[in-house]
């Protein structure tokens, strides 16, 4: 069965945020870093964030000064207060900033597949400061159903958090799609629950080429631009 069919067949799609739908580099949003103005190399931090950071996804931290602090003392417990506060508050900027400004193409696609009747569903690893700008995004009002891990305290790829989005649709994996760029190992928890996955490289084939391989083990289908799933 081909991508078009599955997507003209699925009673709901569910979409990952970071990294499928926008993304800081290749959306072109700009100011400094929060690696940067820490002070902590790049491929450090994004370590951090990734390998050491269930709690600000869980909920358990929601203070953007503490989640940062959490972080940065990790690496180096002399950083200076004034220095966490100064990243925290940029952080929360970007974020806002970068929800604000996505790909034109990302919106119509949303906006087509809405049009062509289908539910639409966001499940993500957030803290409270990465979507604290979500209100005020384009994308907000293409979604049917939004389950951020923080408000939840489920993280992709426990199997929790995916049900989650099921039951508000009262719809089963099966008849379902996960569309991700794959990280959080997401693409393997919504297959194992039945649902068809979707791996979309269109952000990280120009950031993290050298994870396309791998991501791609989980997919049964693999796009390069989302407006893929638009094509009949």
């Amino acid at each position: 069965m081909s991508l078009a069919d599955r997507v003209s067949e699925s009673s709901a799609i569910y979409f990952d945020l970071f990294h499928t739908l926008f993304s800081f580099k290749s959306d072109g949003i700009k100011g400094r870093n929060t690696s940067e103005v820490l002070g902590i190399p790049e491929d450090v931090w994004n370590n951090l964030l990734f390998n050491s950071s269930d709690r600000r996804l869980r909920g358990e931290v929601r203070d953007k000064y503490s989640i940062i602090r959490e972080l940065a003392k990790v690496y180096d417990p002399r950083i200076s207060e004034e220095r966490v506060r100064e990243a925290a508050d940029l952080r929360e900027v970007r974020f806002r900033d970068g929800l604000k400004n996505v790909r034109k193409e990302t919106v119509d696609t949303l906006a087509r597949l809405k049009r062509d009747g289908k539910k639409l569903g966001l499940i993500s690893n957030a803290d409270s400061v990465e979507v604290a700008g979500w209100g005020e995004s384009p994308l907000a009002s293409y979604f049917d159903t939004v389950i951020f891990s923080f408000e939840v305290g489920s993280i992709k790829p426990e199997p929790e958090i995916y049900r989650r989005g099921l039951a508000t649709f009262g719809v089963s994996a099966e008849e379902s799609l996960f569309v991700g760029d794959g990280g959080s190992d997401e693409l393997r928890g919504a297959r194992s629950l039945g649902f068809t996955t979707v791996f979309t490289m269109e952000i990280i084939q120009a950031i993290w080429p050298q994870k396309i391989d791998e991501r791609k083990l989980e997919a049964d289908f693999s796009i390069s631009r989302l407006s893929e799933l638009l094509e009949r």
